[in-house]
């Protein structure tokens, strides 16, 4: 998706199943930004920002929590959003204070060994694609990296470099969401050599804080008429294709297989 939808454009909504339906946009309205601070990949997303006392240093592993993102669901079912997720870093507030304190961190090559997943429909858990395979990665480790399984539901990570806040946020990753369906989030290490906080016993001596957040607009959408839905189907008005929800699961082999 290279832009944002506005009143009078025509959309084609897809669904994991196959469904389709012609919808028109009729109002559009910007999604101020949701930041979201969180530890890392053992307690998924932080409750309003709390962090627990300090402890011993739990070493990453490959998956963790999803954590469901309610706020991002629609409350009828004439309405549509369109969430841009973005990921930064801001510097701890210090005491005595120092002139960094709350100023975004500078991306950093490091970066990228933290990793976003997300699956939607949430209960479903489906996203990334609809095949699993094991291997092992390294991806700018210093430990040899952690063991992934990427494709199915669980598979599929977005790298923070790729969507780290900036004036032009990465529009590759948007998702769309409609009334009765809600997308879950969380956040991978793979390096055991750079901590971004630990969990239940997260490192108290970390410069700053990771913030997960998501920008994007919010639509009213409204039927089309009979006339505009055979103009479309013939290709005769234009239309933007969105997808809503995962891939859906695969548990047999496709195409001519046994």
């Amino acid at each position: 998706m290279s832009k944002y939808l506005k009143p009078g454009d025509f959309i084609q909504i897809n669904d994991p199943d196959g469904f389709v339906a012609y919808m028109k946009v009729v109002l559009s309205e910007p999604m101020a930004m949701i930041p979201i601070l969180f530890a890392d990949e053992l307690s998924g997303i932080a409750a309003k920002g709390v962090r627990a006392a300090g402890g011993a240093v739990i070493p990453p592993v490959p998956m963790g929590a999803f954590v469901a993102m309610e706020f991002l669901t629609p409350n009828r079912e004439d309405r549509l959003i369109q969430a841009r997720p973005v990921i930064f870093a801001l510097y701890r507030p210090t005491d005595p204070p120092n002139p960094f304190d709350g100023q975004m961190v500078p991306p950093q090559p490091q970066f990228s060994d933290v990793l976003l997943q997300w699956t939607h429909p949430f209960q479903d858990q489906r996203g990334g694609t609809d095949k699993a395979a094991p291997l092992v990665v390294n991806i700018n480790s210093a430990s040899g990296g952690i063991p992934q399984n990427p494709g199915g539901s669980l598979g599929g990570v977005v790298n923070a470099l790729d969507i780290y806040s900036s004036d032009d946020p990465n529009e590759d990753y948007d998702l769309w969401v409609i009334s009765g369906t809600e997308p879950g989030y969380r956040i991978l290490n793979n390096s055991p050599a750079f901590p971004i906080g630990l969990g239940a016993s997260p490192n108290v001596g970390l410069d700053y804080d990771w913030y997960l957040a998501f920008v994007g607009y919010k639509y009213i959408i409204e039927p089309v008429t009979s006339e505009e839905l055979t103009l479309l189907k013939n290709y005769k008005l234009k239309f933007t294709p969105i997808g809503v929800g995962g891939v859906p699961q695969a548990s047999a082999i496709r195409a001519g297989g046994v």
